[in-house]
């Protein structure tokens, strides 16, 4: 399969549509079956909102304090998205606290992982590629979240990929707070809030609830 082009990727992200809560109920059912490492890694990004690149960054020691998960995984700001650029200075670490279910999920999966290596180094990868001895990269995880679509029967359209994760941990954020827009943006580790609104959509029950909510 040949992977995209640049300019193919970052349009690929823009249109990617997040997953409505129960998508997100039968994504998770249908990847049960799946190996721990992708299945760890999905939801991680569901419930953190790292991009993919970010994910595939994170290292052993990030996570895993050498007894347990860590209460909560920080990405230094080099990692992060702009973080290398000329306005590099504007772009802060981010850290994001862990659920305990997502806890529970990654504790499974670094067992898993000393079972195999008991000198499993802290600069080891967390989501290990499976072709190089570095992070998995950003289009594998793109196609593993669109696979992941395909089996929880969503419509093989092009809308759902790597982004989608990103973009449903910001529809989860959003409905958490009441709506508020601004925090939204914080979790998101985004500047302006502009860029925060791009990623929320509304449904068509949505809207028409709101009509319905307002009619005399």
């Amino acid at each position: 399969m040949l992977r995209p082009s640049a300019p193919e990727w970052w349009e690929s992200m823009a249109t990617r549509i997040p997953l409505t809560p129960d998508d997100e109920r039968n994504v998770l059912h249908a990847i049960s079956g799946w190996k721990l490492r992708n299945r760890c890694l999905i939801e991680f990004g569901l419930r953190t909102g790292f991009r993919a690149s970010e994910i595939g960054s994170l290292t052993i020691g990030q996570i895993w304090n050498g007894t347990r998960v860590r209460d909560e995984v920080t990405i230094s700001r080099r990692y992060l998205k702009g973080g290398r650029g000329l306005h590099r200075q504007g772009v802060r670490s981010r850290t994001v606290p862990l659920a305990p279910a997502v806890r529970t999920l990654i504790h499974d999966y670094i067992q898993e992982r000393l079972r195999r290596n008991p000198n499993l180094a802290s600069h080891e990868p967390v989501f290990r590629s499976t072709q190089t001895a570095g992070g998995i990269g950003r289009w594998m995880i793109n196609a593993l979240v669109k696979r992941a679509c395909a089996q929880a029967g969503l419509p093989q359209n092009g809308r759902y990929g790597s982004h989608t994760l990103r973009k449903s941990f910001a529809q989860r954020i959003y409905r958490a707070t009441g709506h508020d827009i601004n925090l939204t943006r914080a979790a998101l580790g985004h500047r302006d809030i502009a860029t925060s609104q791009r990623y929320l959509t509304v449904s068509e029950d949505e809207i028409r609830a709101a009509i319905l909510a307002v009619a005399i």
